[in-house]
């Protein structure tokens, strides 16, 4: 899989890369929103001060109330205001214990037995401040991820107040928002704004993730924001920041879940031979003669990259991407995926449902020739009509 790479049309080596997905079948029968605030700000009801400076927090309400109660919300602020966030979070009430012309201080409650930040911008940074709590200090900027669980994003320093963004670890602001209405302190404070598609985050941080947990699910959600990034810009362009931001982490998060560049485009390839991979034995399994395989794999191949256009040309960009860095030729990775099809022709000629020809030469000519046509159905969707021109004229070809 690391070795794909060197000459190749753009539109041939695109299909290499769902052809690296075939190697797993050795044979047929085994955005943050920009909305502006309005003018008033929330009061944080239900939610208890903790107490900085280093003394025991009183522990938090199990059902916090508040405008972030539900973990998610961009809310403007001033010194003493609290925001009671979900316990999910690791954390207790926050509460904003400073602004200044560059910064925002808080100091929370811990509700979990350890405490993980990363992404304080503006020169700020965090700090345990004993007894079961810490002290917060950052700047606007890129969000801090807090406890694998919470992104924490100072939005704007106004002179006596302040816009925080809450919302699960990996959102990145892309859901829709909502109002959720004034505070109770002040009628002269702005609306709070709340994001409506929050289920499937807040499920990921209803448990206490392990730390193995947490890092394979990190994992994922950076190669997910990969696979986006590459299908809409390819790789060259895209930057390492630029995939961890888009996935709600820090570069940090990025370089303890993988080594290199080349580490995460092996990553995305094994996302899309995986998921390809399993409904190629699915299908072709399900048939008892050589021709039908032969037909459902084709079908399968090109109802896949109809389906699936981002996860397609995500592959295409990276199998391109390689091939242009250097490494083996497109001759060589195309052999290396062959041996599902010759498996179904081998099947074929044994049964007397195929003439006899050369079958890695067969298996060649159709390899190129679905590769040649994934670009065309993820882009225009053309699924039907290429694979029944394909099925017809390899049945053709291969028929006894």
């Amino acid at each position: 899989m690391a070795s794909m790479m060197r000459r190749t049309p753009s539109t041939s080596v695109v299909a290499v890369a769902v052809a690296v997905a075939f190697v797993s079948l050795a044979s047929c029968s085994s955005d943050s929103s920009d909305a502006a605030p309005a003018e008033s700000r929330p009061s944080a009801s239900g939610a208890e001060s903790p107490v900085s400076g280093g003394t025991q927090a009183p522990p938090p309400s199990p059902s916090p109330t508040g405008p972030c109660a539900d973990g998610t919300c961009e809310v403007e602020v001033a010194v003493g205001d609290v925001l009671a966030v979900p316990e999910a979070y690791g954390l207790g009430p926050i509460e904003v214990t400073a602004i200044t012309g560059d910064s925002v201080e808080m100091a929370a409650p811990l509700t979990g037995s350890g405490f993980g930040v990363a992404g304080c911008s503006g020169g700020g940074g965090t700090s345990s401040n004993g007894g079961g709590g810490v002290t917060m200090k950052c700047g606007v900027g890129p969000a801090a991820t807090i406890n694998d669980a919470m992104s924490l994003k100072v939005a704007e320093i106004r002179k006596t107040t302040a816009v925080l963004r809450i919302e699960p670890a990996g959102w990145g602001g892309k859901g829709r928002l909502r109002s959720v209405g004034r505070g109770s302190r002040s009628a002269s404070h702005s609306d709070t704004v709340s994001y409506v598609d929050t289920v499937r985050y807040l499920d990921r941080v209803t448990k206490r993730l392990t730390r193995v947990e947490r890092r394979e699910q990190t994992r994922v959600e950076l190669v997910e924001a990969a696979i986006g990034l590459f299908a809409a810009h390819g790789v060259s362009s895209v930057s390492v920041e630029a995939v961890a931001e888009e996935a709600g982490y820090s570069r940090g998060a990025y370089h303890s879940n993988f080594s290199g560049r080349d580490a995460l485009l092996a990553a995305v390839v094994q996302v899309v031979v995986s998921d390809l991979g399993a409904e190629l034995r699915q299908r072709t399994d399900a048939e008892e003669c050589a021709v039908a395989k032969l037909s459902e794999y084709i079908r399968t191949f090109a109802a896949y990259c109809a389906r699936e256009p981002g996860r397609t040309r995500a592959l295409v960009a990276v199998v391109s991407h390689r091939t242009t860095a250097g490494g083996p030729d497109y001759d060589s990775m195309v052999d290396e995926s062959l041996g599902d099809l010759i498996a179904i022709f081998e099947q074929g000629q044994e049964s007397g449902e195929m003439r006899r020809f050369d079958r890695v030469v067969m298996a060649r000519l159709l390899r190129r020739a679905l590769d040649g046509e994934a670009v065309r159905i993820a882009a225009e969707g053309a699924a039907s009509a290429v694979a029944d021109e394909l099925v017809a004229n390899f049945v053709h070809a291969t028929r006894a």
